[in-house]
């Protein structure tokens, strides 16, 4: 939510020791290959993030990796994981010019988002197996590679967890909390906006795509847009879009898998009922209740609806939206923004903030006396990630903290 600038003033100030240890002493994130980071420098195979995969479908995926050298390899091996037939695929190659040179200001040993050239490789392919999970890995680096799976079936049991405000330059809890939730075997990943923060001058996103390479390698990646995605003045065009957006530069979208619909709001946006985001959703919710082997849908966002924590709150959105989710088969609604952990059960919708992927902890009941808050069912103040569970009965879920403590579990029948 909140970027730490008073550690940073301080560091200019020549007063660094004023910090906290925890915002200055962390060791880096792994490099792609096992070894320590290193700024300045371009891999023998000239890949330097990913790959990672995102926007799957029934039948296709994207894949994305980024190098720094022009004309390397773009090919890919796709291998089912159940076995059968590979065969390689090639991506296209798109220069892209950054325009600053970032280094963390309070942590020399980070890797440097650099000025200059850099070569987008992407690869959409749309004629896979249904309800197949794939391993895809480069021809030009085969220690790099990306896990995927095609849209589940609508009886499948399946797995996902949810967190957000990463920060994995301030502490090593974000990889700790990583670590535990792979062991839980998720098919993909839901980010909940504020991926990374200069404002911290603790990382850069060369820095977070070392810690989060794991992540990409267990599954696909669906992120929501959050506040810290514009720090820097060219940086939501030349990271967030150029690396997780869309061609047409579209901020919010939907995908499907197993019957359960996800709706990606930009809450950086307008999303009441009568702007044009909220148009979308409603428009979305109806037609996903209404196709084949619909079980319910999903709100992905930053910003939350209902928080009883020290941020800001949309709960007129809510309001206004409420209604509809009930008739459109809406049961879970998922947030960050507020650094801390929030349950709430509000006329039948589950609304999960899950903030705290790294960042400072706030107070989670700085706002105790707003109207809804008897509603909230589970609090705590720790970092952590939430996996969540969906079966032929309902949802379930488990709160995992940084040293694999579950402060909360919670199931979700979908039967009234």
């Amino acid at each position: 939510m909140r970027p730490i600038f008073p550690c940073f003033s301080l560091f200019l100030l020549g007063t660094m020791a004023a910090c906290s240890s925890e915002s200055v002493s962390p060791a880096p994130g792994p490099s792609a290959d096992g070894g320590a980071p290193d700024a300045g420098t371009c891999p023998a195979a000239g890949v330097q993030k990913g790959p990672w995969s995102l926007r799957t479908s029934a039948t296709g995926a994207t894949l994305r990796w980024e190098s720094c050298a022009e004309g390397g390899s773009g090919d890919v091996l796709l291998e089912p994981e159940s076995g059968g037939a590979s065969r390689t695929v090639t991506a296209t190659e798109k220069a892209y010019s950054i325009t600053e040179t970032y280094a963390a200001p309070l942590r020399p040993d980070a890797p440097v988002d650099e000025a200059g050239p850099v070569y987008m490789h992407e690869l959409t392919v749309d004629d896979l197996a249904p309800a197949t999970c794939y391993k895809a890995t480069l021809v030009a680096d085969g220690a790099r590679s990306a896990r995927f799976c095609t849209s589940h079936a609508p009886t499948d049991t399946f797995r996902f967890f949810a967190w957000g405000d990463t920060n994995p330059g301030l502490s090593e809890e974000t990889g700790k909390i990583l670590g535990h939730v792979l062991e839980r075997s998720p098919d993909f990943s839901v980010h909940l906006g504020d991926l990374q923060y200069y404002s911290s001058g603790l990382e850069t996103w060369a820095f977070w795509f070392d810690v989060m390479q794991p992540m990409f390698s267990a599954g696909a990646f669906f992120p929501a847009i959050g506040n810290h995605e514009s720090e820097r003045p060219e940086e939501f065009d030349e990271y967030y879009l150029r690396l997780f957006g869309d061609a047409d530069g579209t901020r919010y979208y939907t995908y499907e898998t197993g019957g359960v619909h996800f709706f990606v709001l930009d809450t950086e946006q307008g999303f009441d009922q009568l702007s044009p985001q909220g148009g979308w959703l409603l428009q979305g919710l109806a037609a996903a209740q209404a196709s084949p082997g619909f079980r319910f849908s999903v709100i992905q966002m930053h910003r939350p609806f209902l928080t009883c924590g020290d941020s800001d709150e949309h709960s007129k959105e809510q309001a206004e939206l409420a209604p509809s989710f009930a008739e459109y088969g809406v049961r879970l609604a998922l947030a960050g923004h507020m650094h801390g952990y929030e349950r709430f059960d509000l006329d039948g919708i589950t609304y999960i903030t899950a903030g705290g992927g790294g960042g400072l902890i706030g107070n989670i009941d700085e706002n105790v006396s707003r109207p809804y808050c008897d509603a909230r069912k589970a609090s705590a103040g720790v970092r952590h990630a939430v996996v969540i569970e969906v079966n032929s009965t309902g949802f379930s879920g488990e709160v995992v903290t940084a040293d694999g403590t579950t402060v909360d579990t919670f199931s979700v029948p979908l039967a009234p």
